[in-house]
């Protein structure tokens, strides 16, 4: 059921991977030893986000366990682990040992292309094609109205513009293009404003491409997370991050322009 869910809805799967994780414990609870209970347990944790368990659960006891060590289910598991952990070779590694094991493994074929793609579309790579990019700008002409929301989340905020980046290079539209509104909270906001901001010479046109967001965070992250000092963050005196680093470089890619400009 959580699996179902969460392709349609991962927020909401998240209780039901919750609730099977609990199921799975009480299953090991009776029998520690138990495949498809250790396999299902894997599988809520790394769902969950629960890297560094989901590893130890993967990894634990496996010369005892041979029956476990040897299945092509938890190879497959270790694979998808080292991808969300952006360990590429090991998850290359783990996921041909799974194929090795059971050679007609469909999820452990489409999850090695999958990675073997990332591995080879670098960051750098997307950024250059971002830069050769040629967009268009066309009133939205929708009947529905569309509303674009960034959620923040420091440095993470990375991944929206990244994808912002993607639908541009898709639709070959600039983001301003594709929705009504643009809006976002915390490091979102950044991101939205920058996408709505409208050029100094042509007002109709947006100033930033997603990509030159991307380049923001990529290139100034220590200035738009410029930590306080250590001492009166512990004492709760002051916030962990500063407003000097930010605050220089917003000027320099906003100016003077103001919030209802954008």
């Amino acid at each position: 059921q959580a699996e179902k869910i969460d392709k349609t809805h991962h927020l909401d799967a998240l209780r039901k991977w919750d609730q099977s994780k609990k199921i799975y414990l009480d299953a090991l609870s009776l029998n520690r030893n138990h495949l498809a209970a250790l396999l299902g347990y894997a599988t809520c944790l790394i769902m969950l986000n629960k890297y560094k368990k989901a590893e130890e659960v993967l990894k634990k006891d496996l010369e005892k366990r041979t029956y476990y060590r040897d299945s092509s289910e938890r190879w497959f598991l270790l694979g998808l682990l080292k991808r969300k952990l952006l360990d590429y070779d090991e998850a290359i590694k783990s996921l041909k040992k799974a194929l090795s094991l059971k050679d007609n493994y469909i999820d452990a074929q489409k999850e090695l292309a999958f990675v073997e793609k990332l591995k080879n579309e670098t960051i750098d790579k997307r950024m250059k094609i971002y830069k050769k990019m040629s967009l268009n700008h066309v009133e939205p002409k929708f009947e529905q109205f569309n509303v674009l929301s960034i959620d923040g989340g420091g440095i993470r905020g990375l991944i929206p513009a990244v994808w912002m980046s993607e639908l541009e290079r898709r639709t070959n539209l600039v983001s301003a293009s594709m929705f009504h509104m643009m809006a976002g909270t915390s490091t979102g906001a950044i991101i939205a404003a920058g996408l709505a901001l409208p050029d100094k010479f042509d007002k109709k046109r947006p100033r930033y491409k997603a990509m030159d967001i991307v380049e923001l965070y990529r290139n100034h992250s220590n200035r738009v997370f410029s930590r306080a000092s250590l001492i009166p963050y512990w004492l709760g005196l002051r916030s962990k991050y500063t407003d000097e680093g930010r605050k220089s470089l917003f000027n320099e890619y906003f100016e003077d322009s103001r919030l209802s400009e954008s």
